[in-house]
């Protein structure tokens, strides 16, 4: 225990959490093991015993970031010298010997495998006894509690961990290990605690959704767990995020398109359209591939938004290449898209590509794909200005009402914000859902009144 907990006064514990939805997952699996074992939770480091850092490792801007919180957290160690300051998650899992080397005043590194056992390494931090430890590569998906975090609205809900694509510009086979699906029952277990306790929608993530259930003995599918999770529970909405294009079903297209309950929204990260430049890339597909999906996209569920992401400046890529992924984003075939430039990752494949991108240029094509999607997303928005939607509200913020259609995800999409009513007929809160006239764009977002 630090020096100033007692019986009265348990040690509080403030979580920061960095990165995607699946580590947000981890997170909530660490606050409900923390709070089990007698932690307070607070939000802010002035009153932290112990801040413990979720670590995201993904890509460089990843690491800047995740560098940053942990120079701020260790300042307030500095200022405060009983607080403790630990990290986990990714980037301590991959670099732990140059975090040693960089962040030598934190008290613990704890690896993936220390989940399950994070508050007794806590508890240890705590007590004097700096902590580096949890390396080994996981070798089972991980059930465990969590204490979600999203508001009351949604909720993420993993199917998996680790992945078998081996991209050659990405270190995530060897951080979390290989593909783990989890078993069925489990997950559908969990979605009846989420949805049982308010959450509106289920928002399906793992590192590759689409190839769920391959491992399973027997082997299942992402389209037999949508419909299981649809028929076990009343959730209003069911999301898919993290789907790899190689593994895309028609089955699942076709529920995608039938089912009213699962959002007409798909994330499909192609990374590029080029087929030279998807083999360097190790994605398991060509550019026939991406052109047969919109097709079949088109038949079967045409009403569907998507959602993806381009990396420019790739080693080799030629001006011909981006011209053709440039010429791609001007066809406004995806409504959402988030553009980033290549980031060479120590032991994948592409980081000993010859070629590489000079900087400006990379800049220079990841600007122009931003602008031609830019003009996109205006048109696509202006397009429902004066149209009726259904929203859910993910919160309220002062005297607006932040909310989602079917066609946003929380935390990566525009929101539509509702001028809240002098006097409601009711009190609104997350989790509502509310029939809204969209009235005008406001840049990326939506502005709109009750109807």
């Amino acid at each position: 225990m630090s020096p100033k907990s007692s019986r009265s006064s348990p040690p509080a514990a403030l979580l920061v959490s960095l990165g995607c939805p699946k580590n947000q997952v981890d997170a909530e699996a660490a606050l409900s093991e923390l709070v089990a074992d007698g932690f307070a939770l607070t939000a802010t480091a002035d009153f932290a015993d112990l801040i413990l850092i979720n670590t995201c490792g993904f890509i460089q801007a990843a690491r800047d970031e995740t560098e940053a919180e942990i120079a701020n957290a260790l300042a307030v160690k500095k200022a405060r010298p009983r607080c403790r300051v630990a990290i986990m998650g990714c980037y301590a899992q991959r670099y732990r010997a140059e975090i040693l080397t960089k962040f030598p005043a934190l008290d613990g590194i704890l690896g993936l495998d220390a989940a399950g056992n994070l508050a007794a390494r806590c508890r240890q931090i705590l007590a004097g006894a700096p902590q580096i430890c949890g390396f080994a590569p996981p070798s089972a998906a991980r059930e465990a509690p969590r204490l979600i975090t999203g508001g009351g609205s949604y909720a993420y809900l993993r199917v998996g961990d680790g992945c078998d694509n081996r991209c050659a510009y990405c270190a995530i086979p060897s951080i979390r290990g290989g593909r783990r699906s989890r078993a069925p029952q489990a997950i559908i277990d969990e979605a009846k605690h989420i949805v049982e306790n308010g959450f509106r929608e289920l928002i399906l993530v793992a590192q590759d959704t689409t190839i769920y259930g391959a491992d399973l003995r027997p082997a299942s599918s992402l389209t037999a767990l949508v419909e299981r999770i649809l028929q076990a529970t009343a959730a209003p909405r069911v999301r898919i995020l993290y789907a790899h294009p190689a593994h895309l079903t028609d089955d699942l297209l076709r529920l995608l398109g039938a089912e009213p309950r699962l959002c007409g929204y798909l994330d499909l990260p192609l990374q590029h359209v080029g087929d030279r430049l998807l083999t360097a890339m190790n994605r398991h597909y060509g550019r026939r591939r991406v052109d047969e999906i919109f097709e079949r996209v088109a038949r079967y569920c045409p009403n569907l938004t998507l959602r993806s992401t381009f990396i420019v400046g790739f080693p080799g890529e030629t001006d011909a290449e981006f011209a053709e992924l440039l010429a791609f984003t001007q066809a406004d075939r995806i409504a959402h898209l988030g553009a980033f430039v290549y980031s060479p990752e120590a032991g994948t494949p592409a980081a000993q590509l010859p070629a590489p991108v000079a900087p400006r240029v990379a800049a220079e094509r990841l600007a122009q794909i931003m602008l031609a999607q830019q003009k996109n997303a205006f048109r696509r928005l202006d397009r429902r200005v004066g149209a009726t939607e259904t929203v859910l509200v993910d919160a309220l913020d002062g005297k607006e009402i932040l909310a989602r259609s079917v066609a946003e995800a929380p935390e990566i999409d525009h929101v539509i914000k509702i001028k809240t009513p002098r006097r409601p007929a009711r009190k609104i809160q997350a989790g509502d859902f509310l029939t809204v006239k969209i009235n005008r764009r406001q840049d990326y977002d939506l502005l709109g009144e009750m109807a």
